[in-house]
């Protein structure tokens, strides 16, 4: 190789690294649903809930085999009964380079039940469960993995600049497209949750969310695999949980 060669490989790989971190998704707002709908970095808009029947309320559920604190939202499937959450993205995150992460359960998977919307709720459109599987409408078919009923799973949404859209449910890749369909085009760069939209109602399903992190950029499929895999504890550690939460409790009624 030639000095030539030698730096024009320096410039291409200089240039590939540059891309790199241009594109790398950075974490912009962690809600735990821990009592609160704040987010956990210091002025990051706090998520607002939509509780128009009173019914909503934090309490403890099993997640992934411990217990933790999530928010449950209740409501029916009409328009002005959904419950679930906005959150205003303004100065958080580009309208198509971003991701969204979440741990949830929905009472219902069967037909459409919408997860995220990005246009104020006036249309169609948006990401969603299909029959047990994700889907973006009206781009995408519905992916090969399990999404089910009254279990809580950790489901990530990336959208792409170059209008790559791709959902992951447990780690694993569930469908990518291309479309623009999840550019966020409300006014305001509000996300809703959860919620319906009112062009066709039904497809709403209540439900609990025990995390939400919101990403500008575009996480990778290892990633979301990594993402997945820290918020399972190893089978080995939740069995010491057990045995030592049973071993402080023999400890509790001999004293």
């Amino acid at each position: 190789m030639n000095k030539f060669q030698h730096t024009a490989s320096l410039v291409t790989a200089v240039s590939l690294l540059t891309a790199a971190a241009a594109s790398a998704a950075t974490l912009v707002g962690t809600y735990e649903f821990n009592n609160s709908f704040a987010a956990s970095q210091p002025g990051v808009a706090a998520t607002t809930p939509v509780n128009p029947l009173g019914l909503n309320q934090f309490q403890n559920s099993i997640v992934f085999g411990q217990s933790e604190s999530v928010y449950r939202f209740q409501g029916n499937p009409a328009f002005a009964d959904n419950a679930g959450l906005l959150l205003n993205t303004t100065g958080m995150i580009s309208a198509s380079n971003y991701s969204v992460e979440m741990i949830f359960s929905l009472d219902d998977t069967s037909g459409y039940r919408r997860l995220v919307g990005v246009a104020d709720r006036i249309t169609d459109n948006g990401f969603y469960v299909l029959n047990d599987h994700l889907t973006v409408y009206p781009t995408s078919g519905s992916g090969p993995n399990l999404l089910a009923a009254g279990a809580f799973h950790h489901v990530i949404l990336t959208v792409a600049p170059d209008g790559t859209v791709a959902g992951y449910i447990d780690g694993l890749t569930d469908f990518s497209a291309t479309t623009t369909v999840m550019d966020i085009t409300s006014p305001g760069q509000v996300l809703d949750f959860f919620l319906d939209d009112s062009s066709y109602q039904g497809e709403y399903s209540s439900g609990s969310i025990a995390r939400l992190r919101i990403y500008q950029g575009a996480l990778t499929a290892p990633e979301a695999l990594s993402l997945f895999n820290s918020q399972v504890p190893e089978p080995g550690a939740v069995a010491l949980l057990g045995l030592c939460g049973g071993f402080l409790l023999r400890r509790r009624r001999t004293a």
